[in-house]
């Protein structure tokens, strides 16, 4: 058994979110409205939801507009070091190698939020197009989506390839490591994608109001909701699923 190099890389992921549906008629051409003007929640809410993702805004000019929306875009973000110990095995005429790696990983989740330029929170419609991309901003900045994928990511199994004759190693086995970890990073991104997609038709796009909005962003990465977007690795998880630190990660909203 042979102890492989280290090496560091980073990934960038980015889904877009379903834009609001266009609802308000305007053709006036307002100046920009100062930060004050735009920021519904609380200082408090908004500082928090910054540490845990990131939000930036983008206003758009809504001259020669004759409907306008929201809409908010999350990128995944991370970085990791890994070590590797292999074990090369000759079977015949063929050859494969048995990879065991040791990856250290981090995660940022950071938002794009685009909302109509000047219209401040002078109207409730205006309000609650805000407040629903802001809980788009909480779906992604919830901690539990990167909880999982360090978890995955730092208990990946023994990987397998086929070596072909002249193959480099350390590039098969980068390679072979770098797959796993983009398998579980899609994963992820595509279940934030997927509760994106729900809370949206939940809601009619931020039209409608939760029931009980405390209960929906609990169950949200919760076994139940890994199993309705049929999570791929959801047996791997279930160790980290039953885990308080899981079950208690921070979650923000802005009610």
């Amino acid at each position: 058994m042979v102890l492989g190099v280290s090496m560091i890389a980073a990934i960038l992921v980015f889904r877009s979110a379903v834009i609001l549906p266009l609802l308000f008629a305007s053709t006036a051409s307002p100046a920009a409205p100062a930060r004050s003007d735009t920021l519904v929640a609380s200082d408090t809410c908004e500082s928090s939801l910054n540490r845990f993702g990131t939000v930036r805004y983008d206003f758009y000019d809504t001259a020669n507009k004759t409907s306008l929306g929201g809409g908010t875009n999350f990128h995944f973000e991370f970085t990791y070091t890994f070590t590797y110990r292999y074990v090369i095995q000759n079977e015949g005429n063929s050859a494969s190698v048995a990879i065991h790696p040791k990856v250290t990983p981090s995660a940022h989740v950071w938002h794009d939020i685009s909302l109509p330029l000047g219209l401040g929170d002078s109207t409730s419609w205006y309000r609650r197009l805000r407040r629903h991309e802001l809980d788009h901003v909480a779906i992604s900045s919830d901690e539990r989506p990167s909880l999982l994928f360090r978890y995955l990511v730092t208990h990946l199994p023994t990987l397998h390839r086929s070596m072909e004759p002249g193959a480099e190693l350390a590039s098969l086995i980068r390679a072979a490591i770098a797959d796993e970890l983009n398998a579980r990073r899609a994963a992820v991104v595509d279940l934030i994608q997927a509760n994106y997609n729900e809370f949206d038709q939940r809601t009619t796009h931020g039209v409608l109001p939760l029931n009980d909005r405390g209960a929906y962003f609990d169950s949200l990465y919760s076994r139940p909701n890994l199993e309705a977007h049929r999570f791929k690795w959801l047996e791997e998880a279930q160790p980290l699923l039953d885990m308080p630190r899981y079950r208690n990660a921070i979650r923000i909203r802005c009610d």
